[in-house]
């Protein structure tokens, strides 16, 4: 199952995501949304997400990693009806000008 990360600033890019979470498992899709300020981050194991979850500090139902010198929450996504074929509405990278989706 995916995550939603959320709770970062424009200084955070896709780049500090990728390295961030793929110390847990072979990512396949790193994805952020400027319109909802969050990213999306799936691995190619599911199984790696809750590795994910529980390896962070809790703060309410989310859990809480440090990338990049910031507090980033994390928590399962769930699709939004226009997200259930994987395809998000706008995906972009925060620090540039260019829209731009990283599947592997």
């Amino acid at each position: 199952m995916p995550l939603k990360v959320f709770g970062f600033t424009a200084k955070t890019t896709v780049e500090h995501l990728e390295e961030h979470f793929s110390k847990y498992g072979k990512l396949k899709q790193v994805n952020i949304s400027q319109t909802t300020e969050s990213a999306h981050v799936e691995f190619e194991d599911p199984a790696v997400a809750k590795r994910v979850l529980s390896s962070g500090t809790m703060k309410g139902a989310q859990t809480v990693h440090i990338i990049n010198g910031e507090n980033v929450y994390c928590r399962y996504h769930t699709p939004k009806p226009h997200e259930e074929n994987n395809i998000p509405s706008e995906v972009s990278i925060i620090q540039g000008s260019s829209t731009n989706s990283y599947a592997y």
